[in-house]
């Protein structure tokens, strides 16, 4: 009698179907990554790799070493595959069809940030606040669509008078983090709260006792998990690369922070935006 061959590549059929064929071949730790997968796919390609490893009761290196023993290039990748099978075909990056695509974004946009709205913890907000009002230099992180946002960090920040400041080069970036003393804050931004050169900024600032806040949708991942404070941001179903409204969240939480600032800073927020206001109005014709 023949056996059915096993598929050598999860590009070969859809991920779950190639993690349930290969289940007879794991190991027992193995097993309890993939039927975490396997029960609930839905919740799972929304979790970090550290929520990820504590459901299924192993460790980040063991949820690593599964992924790349099935040939997937990683945890992400891995997310990337079951999501897309998640996804229908001609839905939105919110899972819908859009029979109306511009009543049906602004929808699911309005909903992101009602759902940020009741996430983020306002003690933490406010601690947060405090720590970058008060700092000498605020350094602001950020990969990819979460670049976005740090950019604008550290243009509004500058807009009130603060000396912030982001770099594309995370060379530079790194090298301006070693560099900041504990009288100094770094801003990060990261959606999926894994891009691991943002984590290496975060681990480096902490090693320097420079407090740390993140902006991320994984309150429990590596990003998070060495962070001083962590506001947590709603995210689309699904998605693992950043998509336009994973930035938005990310800005709406930004303009609670430059608000909260302003407040905090007062007289000299105000003459620095004045000032700035004057220095702008001057490029226009």
């Amino acid at each position: 009698m023949s056996s059915e061959r096993l598929p050598d590549t999860p590009q070969a059929v859809p991920a779950l179907t190639f993690l349930r064929a290969r289940l007879a071949s794991m190991s027992g730790a193995e097993r309890k990554i993939a039927d975490a997968l396997l029960r609930a796919p839905e919740e799972a390609v929304q979790m970090s790799i550290t929520e990820l490893a504590d459901r299924a009761g192993v460790s980040e290196a063991t949820v690593s070493r599964f992924c790349r023993r099935l040939k997937f290039k990683g945890y992400q990748d891995l997310r990337i595959h079951v999501a897309r099978e998640l996804t229908p075909p001609g839905a939105g990056s919110n899972g819908q069809t859009a029979e109306n695509p511009v009543a049906t974004a602004a929808a699911a946009t309005a909903g992101l940030l009602d759902q940020t709205a009741h996430l983020i913890d306002p003690t933490a907000l406010a601690r947060a606040v405090t720590l970058i009002a008060g700092a000498r230099r605020l350094a602001c992180v950020g990969l990819g669509a979460s670049g976005l946002a740090a950019r604008a960090a550290a243009h509004h920040f500058l807009g009130i008078g603060m000396i912030a400041e982001t770099h594309a080069d995370m060379h530079v970036m790194t090298t301006s983090i070693a560099l900041l003393t504990p009288a100094d804050v770094v801003l990060a931004f990261s959606r999926s709260g894994s891009a691991k050169d943002v984590a290496d900024c975060i681990r480096l600032a902490r090693a320097g006792n420079v407090p740390t806040v993140a902006v991320t949708n994984a309150p429990r991942s590596p990003v998070a998990k060495h962070s001083d404070v962590v506001l947590h941001v709603a995210s689309e179903n699904y998605a693992v690369v950043g998509t336009l409204d994973s930035t938005i969240v990310q800005l709406f939480v930004l303009g609670l922070l430059v608000r909260g600032c302003a407040s905090a800073l007062g007289a000299s927020a105000e003459s620095a935006s004045s000032r700035v206001t004057d220095v702008i109005m001057g490029k226009l014709y």
